[in-house]
């Protein structure tokens, strides 16, 4: 029975981890898509459609919640360009806007991947899990400008 409970325990504890890590890159794919559909943000659009004050705002939240990724070093990245992490807040204009309720109006989409690297169930062989996981987090809101 020990065995069996010690197995567990560990999964138990492990997607814990992984489901907090997915609900902190949820919230900051969201406060940057967010932050780029509001009007104060509007020039804050690149020649690569990056929106910098977004990749900035999901990059604070990230910071601000860093007990979720154990291997990420936030003191030492200020700019999240760890490689784990890949911050992308892109524009959707008209031509390429969803369709709601038979509107079509521009958005900003916000993706956050990170690859979240397993602690303990690595350590079990026949486990089968691939290490890193691959997480994602997305969030669009429509631009008020």
């Amino acid at each position: 029975m020990l065995p069996i409970l010690i197995f567990l325990v560990m999964a138990v504890s492990e997607g814990g981890a992984f489901v907090r890590a997915h609900q902190v890159l949820n919230n900051a794919a969201r406060e940057a898509a967010r932050t780029a559909a509001s009007v104060e943000n509007l020039n804050g659009w690149d020649d690569t459609q990056q929106n910098a004050v977004a990749i900035q705002a999901a990059c604070s939240y990230l910071r601000a919640n860093s007990g979720a990724f154990l291997s990420w070093n936030a003191s030492q990245d200020a700019t999240c360009s760890d490689p784990a992490f890949t911050i992308q807040v892109t524009k959707l204009e008209l031509a390429n806007a969803p369709v709601v309720r038979g509107v079509a109006m521009s958005s900003s989409r916000a993706v956050i991947t990170y690859r979240f690297p397993l602690q303990l169930l690595p350590a079990l062989p026949w486990v089968g899990l691939p290490n890193p996981l691959p997480l994602r987090g997305t969030a669009q809101f429509r631009n008020y400008y």
